[in-house]
């Protein structure tokens, strides 16, 4: 733990390996003891990744005498309960101490025999040298004086002696080839310091280039192959050797090994050698034509070799220049051949990197010689694979668009001939969620830069828009003769397409784009040509009057750029057909949005022109030559300039691959030049500035030209907002509601002319069907009943006028950390903030001053998700470490006062320090981000303030309060109460009353606010720290129909699982970024989670599994299964845990769940319908309260799983949600609405609710006395009132036999099993934040979700790997058969390959690990059909031997899963 930063003032780093003590465990930075009574301590390695079962031994524990728990029943729980100790690294801090002791003993040593020679020190100052030892910086540098310190000393004989025989190889080669082979092991496990103190470099490289050189030694192949790989180990110890190679042309000599090849593996080293050479001087071997020698002879060659050929390649060409184009003529017919006809990713990779760098550094008449149609066409069929990773769908889509940018021949093959809209869906589907994803709903988790790209990329596809005011790329005119049609169609497909990414990003160049391209399409448009616009218009209409109600500091940015793209774009759809579009855009309130941004901007305009005339003038009366004006903002573009970024260094005599090593370590490959296409660098504040203010006017003056009287078509919609503003809202007349809405209906939906969003809102409809359905206090909710259905037919376009009206009204702001914007969001969270401690004495502390004074005013840098009590525990240990230098340096104690550090340290034990901030007292719990972000909101300063300014904290000691070791909400409910919505607030409740089952919950989403959340939560400081804007909690909580279920699962995540797994939630989104170098993940210094690993035997699964539920249920840690006797640890056998006691908990036995009336499963032993809690049935209050536990239980396991991300295999009715959410919120069901009540009790007993159904419908009729049904609950025992065994059901109590028949399965039956299963589950985090998600997603995510096994998506989820590709036969068998797997033989397959017999929510695409199947070789003599498939669960691995045929895999299959169940061996 480090206190100092280079100012010297304080500074707190977060400790990743738990060495302070404390309860707060769920960051990953701490870990407590827990009391272990019955436990069995199992040894972890307690990595970020899972072990893997059935691959290692079981962990050895030593077995604990188990105590009583004062609370446990008489009944113990038998099986064993492991945990496990986090991750400790003492033993390598204690090497590492040892080793440093042992470097200043031998220094010590040693001085003391260099002092007895010379001078020695006399007196008191010599003594305390010698107590004290020397400064560290002496000590490093006498080691780096020392002499033989090492051992060795510089030019060691005996590697003398070897170089030496390596340069008379032609006298002994075979002593020569010893020698080598000795060299090449040593150089292996020296490093470059040691190396450079015993091996002459000069003299090794010199013999190393002899061998290699000799003509006399070219036939010693062997001798040369060990030269070489001996070069290679050299090159890899000391990186700066290559250069001393280069210099003796070690280039020319290693190609000529290649351009006749006599022994392979010499060839394939040669390469490896050349490959490391390409990192730093891949322009040397561009240059030098050895590129041509790589590839000649490349089919000959393994893949290993392959890519690192065509990775020699890709280095050089990484910095080419227009110079080298004949060289990369040359080789480039190769390159094309492998990319056309290759199928490999592996060697795909490289020569895409290739093709990108020569796009990037060759001029665009260069490159239209080499890449042509063909190319291209591959490289576009390259975005419809599953195997291509991002930056390489990044790559060929920037390719592409250079290519396009002036290529019009290719251009128009490109839009004619390449199927664009599919190419851009392909892009898109890997980050689908679900095969039910719209496509709106799959672009809210798309890249922003992939979304620029592929906007980009269809902009400079298409000609030039007109007047070209929006890009200053060069002008591209073109049309199509011939094929008008066939471009129609593809415009009709990208219109909606453009759209959908306009309205589910926030970002601005990216929108400014699809308004660019957008514009560009509909300059591409015949004249007349009529196409589906009103998507395009409503895009514009919500643009426009965002942009006119923004801020006036933000009319100088983005905002007025994307407001010219808008204005050019109504502009050129005007100047098309303005007999369609002009009307169209005036009832969307256009013309009122060009007043208010004319009015602006005319005044922007006027003030920068006066400003500008002014400095003119002064410029006129300076008499001296030349007056450079000072550089200002309105002169760099909005988006940033490509001229900012320095230009790359093309010195021929510098060679632009050199690079600062770190830790003499070179990067594995050269990062090509990125390609840059500046079409945007014109657009500067006062480009925009000048041309929002003409368009304005210009659109203004045409609008007014045309003026039209609509008032006529509003005002039947008014006269029924006056109706409304007099209406009877407390009326319980159906048919009076009905004719109301019907006359509403006819008004919004006439066949002439429909109203649009603008003129909905303007005319004050919404807000006075919202004030109705908001004091409608009538029981049957008469309002909102009637108007569904009145509107059932038409509801899809009254949701769609309300969508657009909410888009186009909200002004919902996203909130920054404040950060600078060069770092990316998640880095915000290990940045440092300063702040000042200023320490304020208690009363009771007068005239003990055990504060040291360094610490009573002191300014210290800390992490900004540091909290509180982390500044506490600092405090403390500084002071306990003052009092220790106190006591041993008598010159530092305080007058008077005696020094004792152990009473200091005991008296810290019992205190804590407050904090406060403007004198408000703080939670210790609250982030030091938290605290001084909401302070600055007080005082309306901006975010980039929190990182400048330097708090003033104050501390003082009080009395140590006890602490929780639960889980830390960082939202509490009172959170999410308050926001203020205006002015969306009458949409959201009209649209809330607009939900109805017949509709898909696509429609109810809104893409524009759900981008906005998804941005919103890309900002991690800001969540983890608990600052979210009030509208984001809000309106989540209470509208969460208006996002996506990805969506809403992601900020559940984000908000109720904990700081600790929002960091590691983080962390493994970084790691699937940079899953190729996981040392740029920023976040590994905050910690990872604790987890407990617990051993469990399985003859007492239940019994011990609801005793870890007890015990762990509320720990912040991650919970790990093992079982007694079995090898296997990790995942798998975590996951089968839980599916096991999902199934226990279904047991009839326990009598928690209602059996159906309607099911014959009397027989079986678990409840086989949908679990819905049957009503208390217990005579006496013991065995209620059984029932009650297991429910609390059972509430307790559903939030494990969802905290630790764990599989169930529960089937709840979606009743049994829907009544806990009214639990939680306060909502009573309404007993006598009984349409709803009969509908609710169907879904969880259909018989029943046909037979309530009829007693309802037939209520009035003196015959129900016919069937002689009693006040008895319908399938229990029970009697509904006192004597109602002996009341007969009629006519006249027939509505009270149904509420209290209602009141039993929907009300007091079950409330006291909903209340504990909802205390059971707020152990772990509140039940409220599930109020997110609906009932049916609940029972979905808890296993009663159907699963797909259809054979596309089973060959698009698996990843053939090892021995087997996705063309193997055996992987085809394998398809077919699991796509014929009954669901039983589906379950157990699941079980076998990942413990679980349910996939995730989601299917085999959520399956994490991928499911991937490998060549599994037989062992000795066995043939491949007598052994079985093995598995690793925690990486859901397939090892599936190479049977003969389909027949025998299937059995093989049928065999394992089947025997293979029930314990976790080594395979």
């Amino acid at each position: 733990m480090s206190y100092y930063d280079g100012d010297g003032d304080y500074i707190i780093y977060e400790d990743a390996n738990g060495s302070h003590e404390s309860d707060d465990v769920e960051s990953g930075e701490y870990s407590y003891p827990e009391d272990e009574d019955d436990l069995e301590f199992v040894h972890h390695d307690d990595d970020d990744d899972e072990d893997e079962d059935g691959e290692e031994d079981g962990s050895q524990g030593e077995q604990l005498d188990e105590d009583q728990d004062e609370d446990q029943d008489d009944e113990e729980v038998e099986g064993e309960i492991g945990n496990v100790y986090h991750e400790s690294r003492s033993g390598d801090r204690a090497d590492r101490i040892s080793f440093l002791q042992d470097i200043v003993s031998r220094l010590a040593d040693q001085r003391s025999g260099e002092s007895g020679d010379g001078d020695v020190a006399e007196g008191e100052e010599a003594d305390s040298e010698r107590a004290f030892g020397r400064s560290l910086p002496d000590l490093l540098q006498e080691l780096g004086r020392s002499e033989g310190f090492f051992g060795v000393s510089r030019g060691n004989s005996r590697y003398l002696k070897l170089i030496e025989n390596v340069l008379q190889a032609e006298d002994d080669p075979y002593i020569a080839m010893e020698s080598l082979r000795e060299l090449s092991e040593q150089l292996l496990m020296l490093n470059p310091l040691i190396a450079d103190r015993i091996i002459p470099s000069g003299k090794l490289m010199d013999a190393l280039i002899h061998v290699l050189s000799s003509p006399l030694l070219q036939a010693e192949l062997e001798l040369q192959l060990i030269a070489c790989r001996c070069l290679y180990n050299y090159y890899e110890m000391n990186p700066e050797m290559i250069e001393v190679s280069v210099n003796r042309d070690i280039i020319e000599i290693l190609r000529g090994k290649l351009n006749e090849i006599s022994y392979i593996d010499l060839a394939e080293q040669v390469l490896e050698c050349l490959e490391f050479i390409s990192r730093v001087h891949g322009s040397k071997i561009l240059r030098s034509g050895t590129l041509l020698s790589c590839l000649q002879y490349l089919d000959f060659f393994t893949v290993h070799a392959q890519k690192k050929s065509l990775s020699i390649v890709a280095n050089s060409c990484a910095r080419a220049k227009e110079s080298d184009f004949e060289v990369v003529s040359e080789i480039f017919p190769i390159l094309k051949s492998i990319f056309l006809n290759s199928t490999n990713p592996v060697i795909l990779k490289p020569v895409l990197i290739t093709l990108y760098s020569i796009s990037g550094s060759l001029n665009k008449k260069s490159l239209s010689k080499l890449f042509d149609f063909e190319l291209v066409k591959r490289l576009l069929s390259l975005l419809s694979s599953s195997e291509i990773e991002r930056e390489s769908v990044l790559k060929v889509l920037d390719i592409s668009s250079l290519l396009v940018s002036t290529n019009v021949e290719l251009s128009k093959q490109i839009l004619l001939d390449c199927e664009l809209n599919k190419v851009i869906q392909n892009v898109f589907q890997s980050y689908k969620k679900s095969a039910s994803s719209t496509f709106s709903e799959t672009l809210i988790y798309v890249p922003k830069e992939l979304l620029l790209s592929v906007t980009t990329f269809l902009l400079l596809l298409l000609p030039t828009e007109d007047s070209q005011i929006l890009t200053a790329d060069e002008v591209k005119v073109f049309t199509f003769d011939g094929n008008e049609d066939k471009f129609l169609e593809l415009v009709n497909e990208l219109i909606p397409c453009l759209v959908e990414i306009y309205s589910n990003t926030v970002d601005t160049k990216i929108r400014y784009t699809v308004l660019v391209a957008l514009a560009r399409v509909f300059t591409s448009i015949p004249h007349g040509y009529d196409i589906p616009s009103s998507s395009v218009i409503n895009i514009i209409s919500s643009g426009l009057i965002n942009g006119s109600n923004a801020q006036q500091d933000h009319m100088k940015t983005e905002t007025s750029a994307v407001l010219v793209a808008l204005l050019s774009l109504i502009s050129i759809m005007m100047s098309n057909n303005p007999d369609l579009y002009l009307p169209k855009l005036r009832k969307e309130g256009i013309p009122d949005a060009l007043t208010s941004l004319n009015s602006h901007y005319s005044y922007e305009l006027s003030k920068k022109d006066s400003i500008d005339k002014q400095e003119s003038s002064s410029d006129e009366a300076e008499k001296s030559g030349y007056h450079i004006r000072p550089e200002n903002s309105d002169s760099h573009p909005v988006f940033g300039s490509d001229s900012d970024i320095e230009d790359e260094d093309d010195d021929e005599e510098k060679d632009s691959y050199r690079m600062e090593y770190d830790d003499m370590n070179i990067p594995e490959f050269v990062k090509p030049r990125k390609i840059r296409i500046n079409i945007y660098d014109h657009l500067t504040p006062y480009y925009l500035i000048k041309h929002v203010s003409m368009f304005s006017a210009t659109l203004l003056e045409l609008f007014s030209s045309n003026q039209e009287e609509v008032s006529s078509e509003l005002s039947e919609i008014n006269a029924v907002v006056t109706k409304m503003k007099e209406l009877d809202v407390q009326s319980d007349s159906e048919q009076y509601w009905m004719d109301f809405w019907t006359a509403v209906k006819s008004s919004l939906f006439d066949d002439m002319s429909n109203i649009s969003g603008f003129e909905l809102i303007s005319t004050g409809l919404i807000d006075s069907m919202a004030n109705i359905f908001e004091t409608d206090s009538t029981k049957q909710s008469f309002s909102k009943r009637t108007f569904l259905k009145v509107f059932e037919e038409k509801l899809p376009e009254f949701v769609k006028l309300l969508q657009n009206a909410l888009s186009r009204t909200e002004t919902f702001a996203i909130l920054d950390a404040g950060a600078s914007s060069n770092d990316s969001p998640s880095a915000s969270l290990i940045k440092q903030m300063k702040i000042r401690l200023v320490h304020e004495p208690a009363d009771d502390e007068v005239g003990k001053d055990t504060v040291p004074e360094t610490l009573q005013d002191v300014v210290i840098a800390v992490h900004c998700v540091a909290s509180l009590k982390t500044l506490d525990e600092f405090l403390k240990h500084k002071i306990v470490q003052s009092e220790f230098l106190t006591s041993i340096i008598p010159s530092m104690s305080r007058a008077n006062q005696q020094a004792n550090p152990t009473n200091v340290a005991k008296e810290l034990e019992n205190i804590q320090f407050d904090f406060s901030l403007n004198d408000h007292l703080l939670d210790q719990s609250s982030t030091i981000y938290s605290i001084i972000f909401k302070e600055a909101m007080k005082e309306g300063l901006p975010t980039t303030s929190i990182w400048t300014n330097v708090p003033t904290f104050k501390f003082k000691k009080s009395v140590k309060r006890r602490e929780s070791h639960q889980l830390h909400v960082l939202y509490p409910d009172t959170a999410f109460e308050g926001a203020d919505l205006k002015p969306v607030n009458g949409i959201l409740t009209v649209l809330q009353c607009c939900q109805h089952k017949s509709l898909p919950a696509s429609i109810y989403v809104n893409p524009k606010i759900s981008a906005k959340l998804s941005r919103q939560l890309e900002e991690p400081l800001i969540v983890a720290c608990g600052v979210l804007p009030s509208w984001v909690l809000d309106i989540t909580r209470k509208y969460g129909f208006l996002f996506p279920f990805e969506t809403r699962m992601n900020f559940l995540q984000n908000t109720s699982y904990g700081y600790g797994r929002l960091i590691q939630y983080w962390r493994e989104k970084l790691a699937d970024q940079h899953h190729s170098n996981p040392t740029e993940n920023p976040l590994h210094q905050l910690g990872r989670l604790t987890r407990h690993k617990l051993r469990v035997s399985r003859d007492s699964l239940f019994l011990s599994g609801i005793k870890i539920l007890k015990k762990y249920g509320s720990s912040p840690n991650v919970l790990e299964i093992e079982y007694k006797d079995e090898e296997g640890t990790g995942l798998g056998p975590t996951l089968e845990f839980y599916s096991l006691m999902s199934k226990e908990f279904a047991r009839k036995s326990l009598k928690m769940w209602k059996t159906n009336s309607d099911t014959s499963d009397d027989e079986e032993e678990y409840v086989t319908g949908a679990l819905f809690p049957g009503p208390l049935l217990g005579t006496t209050e013991e065995n209620n309260e059984k029932t009650l536990k297991l429910f609390e239980n059972l509430g307790t396991l559903v939030a494990r799983s969802m905290l630790d991300n764990r599989i169930l295999d529960f089937r709840f009715n979606a009743v049994f949600f829907e009544l806990m959410h009214k639990c939680c919120k306060n909502d009573r069901l309404d007993l006598e609405d009984f349409e709803t009540c009969i509908h609710l009790v169907g879904q969880f007993d259909v018989q029943l609710g046909k037979s309530l159904a009829f007693l309802y419908d037939n209520r009035h009729d003196d015959s129900i006395k016919n069937l002689d049904l009693y006040f008895m609950l319908p399938g229990y025992d029970i009697e509904l009132l006192e004597g109602g065994s002996k009341i007969l059901v009629e006519s006249f109590n027939v509505e009270e036999y149904l509420i209290r028949v209602f009141d039993q399965f929907l009300g007091k039956g079950v409330d006291m099993q909903l209340a504990a299963f909802r205390n059971g589950f707020s152990k772990s985090f509140p039940y409220s934040s599930l109020l997110i998600l609906t009932p049916t997603e609940l029972s979905d995510l808890f296993g009663a979700v159907a699963e797909d096994w259809s054979v596309q998506t089973l060959y698009s989820s698996i990843h053939a790997d090892h021995g087997y590709s996705m063309d193997s036969p055996i992987i085809t068998d394998l398809i077919d058969i699991l796509s014929n797997f009954s669901t039983q033989q589906k379950r157990l397959f699941l079980q076998f390959i990942t413990g679980s017999p349910k996939l995730p929510l989601g299917g085999f695409k959520n399956l994490k690990p991928k499911f991937t199947v490998v060549l599994k070789h037989p062992d000795g003599n066995i043939s491949a059909d007598h052994c079985l498939p093995s598995v690793m669960t925690c990486a859901n691995y397939l090892k599936l031997p190479k049977y003969s045929d389909k027949l025998v895999l299937k059995d093989r299959i049928a065999q394992a899963m089947t025997e293979g169940s029930g314990a976790f061996l080594l395979s």
